[in-house]
């Protein structure tokens, strides 16, 4: 089984280890979500990316080592049987692979009664679709770091949002791993040598030798591992009462002040604002699964200042992504929100409702970017 940091994972990882336990067959833990794991990386909640980023450099290098010999060893293993798998969901396995169209119905809504699934929410529009599995990935892998690498996190007034990978939904149901992302990039970077060298290569002076690369490799590694010790050490990271008491406290000072423009959780979701670049954000997630990372924030901050209440953002917010986003219900999706609401963060200066928590506005994305693209892409 994989390890995670989220409360249903160790819900599922717990009844299945008492499942084993009584069964007398062995259970044995691989944790490809990350590179170091959130165990190993840090014993406490931390306060920001600065303070996690150092304690994993340290210990990346073993680490990796481990990664990568524990995806060859277990890459090796024989194909799963789903054989079990049928005879536990009896008739209704056996039914999703039957043509006979009635039968076919019965069988998906009983899956769905057992995964509650949400069908209102339905498939992407082939435009912008992406198919799932790990072939998948590895093409999407390849695609980015052919063609995106070398203009990630890039903040050029000359260009529109900059190149994202889009690979959170492989990497959130374990599709891909970071290892072989970081073996892949090595690859690319045409370093062939032993995993030291190697390491030394991508982790030491990589943001004067390769800046899109590290900006990047702190994406994949500590942002992802900073939201896994999120989840890992405070188990209110879906909650309000999760975020830091500074944030709530101010927040909670500024929740009477007026706002200009309010919406509600519906005129929000179906992106009916009086802001396009928000609506772009909004419409970007509804139909591909996805929003830009430099979007992501300006679309969360943007909840807070048009929401009745924060603790209503809030929710908002973490509904809004949980219900549309590929990657939904995954650490980097908590941390994200939270992040807009103080979250490895710090107190600034203190101005209507967002009290010290910070602030963003659309001046902000037309000083670094050429959003016609993004609007003509998504709005259209």
């Amino acid at each position: 089984a994989d390890t995670g940091e989220l409360k249903f994972q160790r819900e599922w990882r717990q009844t299945l280890e008492n499942e084993c336990q009584e069964s007398g067959i062995p259970l044995e833990l691989v944790d490809s979500n990350y590179i170091v794991p959130p165990a190993v990386a840090s014993d406490h909640q931390e306060w920001s990316a600065a303070t996690i980023r150092r304690k994993i450099m340290q210990k990346i290098g073993p680490w990796f080592d481990e990664a990568r010999t524990s995806q060859d060893r277990w890459s090796a293993l024989p194909p799963f049987s789903l054989q079990t798998f049928d005879t536990a969901l009896n008739a209704q396995a056996i039914g999703v692979r039957s043509f006979d169209p009635e039968i076919q119905s019965e069988a998906r809504s009983t899956l769905d009664q057992l995964l509650e699934l949400d069908r209102t929410v339905g498939a992407l529009a082939p435009a912008f679709g992406v198919r799932g599995g790990a072939a998948n990935g590895m093409a999407a892998l390849k695609r980015f770091i052919a063609d995106g690498l070398n203009e990630y996190g890039e903040k050029k007034a000359d260009k529109s949002l900059g190149a994202q990978s889009t690979l959170s939904a492989w990497l959130h149901f374990g599709m891909l791993s970071p290892a072989q992302i970081l073996d892949d990039i090595f690859d690319y970077l045409g370093d062939s040598e032993n995993s030291s060298t190697k390491q030394n290569s991508l982790f030491s002076g990589l943001e004067l030798k390769r800046p899109t690369v590290a900006a990047f490799v702190e994406q994949l590694v500590v942002r992802r591992e900073l939201a896994a010790n999120l989840c890992r050490f405070n188990h209110l990271y879906d909650k309000w009462e999760g975020l830091p008491n500074w944030s709530r406290a101010s927040l909670l000072k500024h929740a009477s002040d007026t706002r200009l423009w309010r919406y509600s959780a519906l005129e929000l979701e179906t992106a009916e604002t009086h802001d396009s670049y928000w609506n772009a954000a909004q419409q970007q997630l509804r139909k591909s699964g996805f929003i830009h990372n430099h979007m992501r924030m300006y679309w969360g901050k943007k909840i807070l200042e048009w929401s009745k209440t924060p603790e209503e953002a809030f929710y908002t917010a973490i509904r809004l992504n949980d219900r549309w986003a590929l990657d939904g219900r995954d650490a980097n999706g908590y941390a994200g929100v939270a992040w807009c609401f103080g979250t490895h963060d710090r107190p600034w200066t203190e101005r209507p409702i967002f009290g010290m928590v910070r602030y963003m506005n659309d001046k902000g994305l037309e000083r670094k970017f050429k959003m016609a693209p993004y609007l003509e892409k998504w709005l259209s």
